[in-house]
């Protein structure tokens, strides 16, 4: 039966119901192990001080490298697996809270790779199939004791509790290489989980080796074992592996040990003797009712009794062929189990002494004796009480820790020294002053009914002391405390030295900016110290704020102050005794150990040679930074300003900006805010800080220069718009503007459509701005909308328009019949008016001269406008594609009249002239004979031409009087003409 996720919480639940206790992680500091904080069980020093309560700013996280199997899974898309911590849900003062234990717990577990702690364990399950060297199914070796969950309840997990989505269970699964059978640890998740078969089926979220094909989603089931949950102890699951490999390989071992036993001959083997079947028999038959002694029930007990016994006494025999090195090659594997059994522990035990006595030689006792009283101190009781408790005093002090260091946090050089300094003025305090008082009231107590002899402590002689056993026994008391501060000196500097070196890596090898390889000598340890990283002032390369080679320096000094500590403690006479009955020879302070003693300058070479080792750690990482050296010397303004001298394209921007977000994300992975490099903790938060702000910056400006382009652009467009919508909405003042403005309604709509595609482009541009998650102004959003609306306003108007023009050109051709029926009006009047001049005599009579010469005149501007007008309204009716209307009477209006106005005309001009000649206001007379003579010319060839019309005779008669008169004048004129020379030649 396959249960789904969804489906699981419906089902019961299969596996045994554990009690809450199951919920408790492992112990940390084993071995292989990497712990996020807090000291580990068996630590050397230990601080007198009672532990401090946490502050606020401890619980922030530390970053720390992720192994390479789960730092590029996108936790995003996954079910949100927390490891199950016992801890109230309330924060209890004094204990950690539960939000901070379960995210130790994570870190933990993430920064520990499932591959090195199966290798510490002794196990390569990436070897061609591993799990298969031996027959035994290793399935049904595995402990599900270490289950925190059942399948089902993992699987209940894939749901979000606040939205309800199911989420795939993320999960490292070993696939194994179908042609070599290699393995592989993948990130996978898990899709269900089948009850029948107790295994999971899994999908691999990488794709397949090429040389496989390169499929994605391959989907698998695999058993318990090969299949480790986000959010599982790596530590509890390498444990489970590891006991079901070593509960098989047992398995295995006995299963060859009971072959090889139970197929050896039974026929020479030793048997129960008749007594002991006897007894037997008598055994069997008391204990179960209704077995007789001869019954074929007792023999055939009888007979398997015999058979263990034959095989009892043939393991015997195999164990001690085995332990003598008798054995074949197929035989010497079984000899680890075989040293474990009962024959192998009988072998191993002693043999017993022969004798249980010691011969001392001859001697008087009471000789012996009474020199041993007068030689030992231990005479007395109180002597002997007294030594046992400044002896059990001063085992008590060895547990005292001078050099005593944080390993729950790294400590910055200031705490480092502040730890060290506090650890040795507690223990120096405690030696000086607590073990004294004690070791003093101790030996007042003791020696308190002492009122007389060799103990009194209350002596005045100077002699009895001196010469007394009292004196005897501070010095014996003075040489323990001797020895006392000497083995904890040297417990001390031999804890110190281990720690260091425990703590401080044999090889640090940075490989990048986040992940440094460390080789410790025993297990994975913490970062116990702290230096930062600083970019410098000037901003061109990186320094440290204090530098790591002054930790050396300092843990020297503090062990150099510790050890000093020890030799300033005062002996116990100095304390009891009065200054006169102390003797001068006395020292004044106990003189534990010289300075250049060998141990204690090994001490310090093992602490300055470790802790400089463990210094080039962070000193490698700091030449690892060089190659950000140039973001860090990067001018943004300059930089942008270069960038934009060629005059880059839109999509260039937009590239060279996701490029800065790019680089400022690989940033951020890159370079962790604090980065563990051996036992040092680097913290690079303004290193990150200031270089992310380059790229910031960088983008800023470029992001500025692109608002700025999309607004130019988006104005350009704006303004085209608005021309564009006046063009559409101006109306025609005339017939040739309407016939303009539709013809440029078929231009329209391309042009609508290409600022269209422009109006696109800007709001595909703004948009992509916004995707950059840049916040643009409320202006910049209106004018995105007017401009999208634009088009379709644009569209609406040009209907409108042609609906508009439709009424315009109905409108002017009420106009033009309007000018139509006046123009024919006006030629009624005017051919009216030509049948006056030709039917009044008034206009033919010469004495009405201005009279008729008004008339003529006006009558020819009407004819005149009539003729204007007739062309427009013939180009009117042309433009709007009418039948052009005949007016050609007008021409013939004008050619009819013309001639009658001609004689008018110069008729009237030829009396002005004559008049002013009589008057002697023309002066030049040759210029006025010339203007005759043109008229007379004229007025001819008029005169001619009424003789063809149909102009009355009178006027005719007119003309032709005109010229007779014309003649005159000329003679006239060149009359005077001639005498005006004559005149001139007599006044000369």
């Amino acid at each position: 039966m396959v249960m789904r996720p969804s489906s699981a919480l419906q089902r019961p639940r299969t596996a045994r119901q554990r009690a809450i206790y199951s919920e408790v992680l492992l112990v940390e500091g084993k071995p292989g192990t990497q712990k996020l904080a807090g000291p580990p069980q068996s630590r050397e020093f230990r601080s007198t001080r009672e532990p401090r309560p946490l502050s606020a700013h401890g619980f922030a996280q530390r970053k720390r490298h992720v192994p390479a199997l789960m730092e590029s899974i996108p936790l995003t898309k996954y079910a949100v697996i927390e490891p199950k911590v016992i801890e109230s849900h309330k924060t209890v003062s004094g204990r950690c809270p539960r939000r901070l234990r379960i995210e130790r717990l994570k870190k933990r577990y993430e920064s520990q790779d499932i591959q090195k702690l199966l290798i510490e364990r002794g196990l390569d399950v990436t070897l061609p199939w591993y799990e298969d060297i031996s027959p035994l199914p290793l399935s049904v070796f595995d402990n599900r004791d270490y289950d925190l969950r059942s399948p089902f309840e993992w699987l209940a997990l894939a749901k979000d509790p606040e939205t309800g989505e199911e989420r795939p269970l993320p999960a490292l699964a070993l696939w194994r290489d179908p042609a070599d059978g290699t393995g592989y640890w993948r990130r996978a998740v898990v899709l269900q989980y089948d009850s029948a078969g107790e295994k999971f089926e899994v999908q691999y979220e990488e794709a397949e080796p090429t040389e496989l094909g390169g499929r994605r989603g391959m989907m698998e089931f695999l058993p318990r074992l090969r299949v480790m949950f986000r959010g599982e102890d790596p530590e509890a699951f390498a444990n489970r592996v590891e006991e079901a490999y070593k509960s098989r390989s047992t398995a295995d071992f006995l299963l060859r040990y009971n072959f090889y036993i139970d197929n050896m001959p039974t026929d020479d083997v030793q048997q129960l003797n008749g007594d002991q079947l006897q007894w037997l028999r008598k055994a069997v038959g008391n204990k179960r009712a209704g077995v007789t002694a001869g019954g074929a029930e007792l023999e055939f007990v009888l007979q398997e009794v015999q058979l263990d016994f034959a095989r009892a006494m043939n393991r015997v025999t195999f164990d001690t062929h085995v332990l003598q090195g008798n054995a074949d090659p197929l035989q010497e594997s079984l000899l680890p189990y075989v040293e474990k059994g009962f024959v192998a522990q009988a072998l191993s035990k002693p043999l017993a002494p022969w004798k249980g006595r010691i011969s001392i030689p001859r001697h008087r006792f009471s000789e012996t004796f009474a020199k041993f009283c007068f030689a030992t101190l231990r005479i007395r009781p109180e002597v002997v009480l007294a030594l046992q408790g400044i002896k059990a005093q001063s085992e008590a002090r060895l547990l005292e820790n001078i050099f005593g260091i944080d390993v729950s946090r790294p400590l910055r050089l200031d705490e480092f020294r502040q730890n060290l300094r506090s650890s040795c003025a507690e223990a120096s305090m405690a030696l000086k002053e607590d073990w004294l008082t004690s070791l003093q009231t101790i030996v007042l107590r003791e020696f308190d009914g002492v009122k007389k002899g060799w103990f009194n402590v209350r002596e005045k002689n100077v002699d009895l002391y001196r010469h007394g056993k009292l004196r005897r026994f501070l010095v014996l008391a003075r040489l323990v405390m001797q020895d006392t501060l000497r083995n904890l000196a040297k417990i001390s500097v031999e804890r110190y030295v281990s720690t260091m070196e425990r703590l401080a890596p044999v090889k640090t090898m940075v490989e990048s900016l986040s992940d440094a390889e460390c080789v410790f000598r025993d297990s994975i340890e913490n970062p116990v110290l702290a230096v930062e990283v600083r970019p410098a002032d000037d901003l061109t390369h990186f320094d440290f704020v204090l530098h790591p080679d002054r930790f050396v320096s300092t843990a020297l000094d503090a062990y150099n102050v510790g050890l000093q500590s020890l030799n300033e403690v005062y002996p116990l006479e100095r304390l009891m005794i009065p200054a006169r009955l102390q003797s001068p020879e006395a020292p004044s302070l106990i003189e534990t150990f010289q300075f250049d003693e060998v141990w204690v300058q090994d001490g310090s070479q093992r602490i300055q040679s470790c802790l400089e080792s463990a210094c080039a750690g962070p000193v490698d990482f700091l030449k690892k930074l060089q190659i950000l050296e140039p973001l860090l010397r990067r001018d943004p303004a300059a930089m942008v300003e270069a960038f934009f001298k060629d005059e880059p394209a839109n999509q260039e921007i937009q590239e060279a900006i996701s490029k800065e977000i790019k680089m400022q994300q690989e940033l951020w992975w890159q370079l962790l805010e604090v980065v563990n490099v051996g036992m040092f903790q680097v913290t690079t938060k303004d290193v990150r800080k200031t270089l992310a702000a380059k790229h910031e910056v960088t983008q800023a400006l470029l992001m500025e220069r692109l608002v700025r382009r999309l607004r130019i652009q988006m104005d350009e467009t704006t303004s085209d718009f608005r021309s564009l919508v006046a063009k559409i909405t101006k109306a025609p003042k005339n017939v040739v503007e309407l016939v303009k403005m539709r013809h440029s309604m078929d231009e329209l709509p391309n042009a609508i459509s290409e600022m269209q595609c422009r109006i696109q482009q800007h709001v595909r541009l703004y948009e992509e701005i916004e995707g950059f998650c840049h916040q643009l102004s409320p202006e910049d959003f209106r004018m995105r909308w007017d401009l999208v609306a634009g088009p379709y306003r644009a569209r609406h108007l040009l209907a409108q328009k042609a609906v508009a023009l439709q009424e315009h050109e109905a409108e002017f051709v009420r106009e033009l019949l309007r000018e139509q029926d006046e123009l024919q009006e006006r030629l009624q009047e005017i051919e009216e008016t030509l049948h006056l001049f030709r039917s009044q005599p008034a206009y033919w009579d010469i004495s009405s001269l201005s009279m008729a010469r008004e008339a003529s005149e006006s009558l020819l501007e009407r004819i005149e406008q009539a003729q204007e007008d007739s062309k427009s309204i013939n180009q009117t009716e042309i433009t709007l594609e009418r039948k052009a209307t005949d007016y050609s009477q007008i021409h013939r209006y004008s050619m009819d009249f013309n001639p009658f106005y001609q004689v008018w005309a110069i008729v009237y001009a030829f009396h002005e002239d004559q008049t002013k000649f009589r008057l002697g206001a023309i002066a030049d007379k040759d210029a006025l004979r010339r203007k005759l003579i043109q008229t007379y010319q004229v007025l001819e060839k008029t005169v001619k031409i009424l003789q063809t019309s149909t102009w009355p005779a009178p006027i005719v008669q007119l003309g032709e009087n005109q010229l007779l008169q014309m003649e005159e004048f000329q003679l006239l004129l060149l009359s005077e003409s001639s005498r005006q020379p004559d005149d001139s030649d007599a006044d000369g």
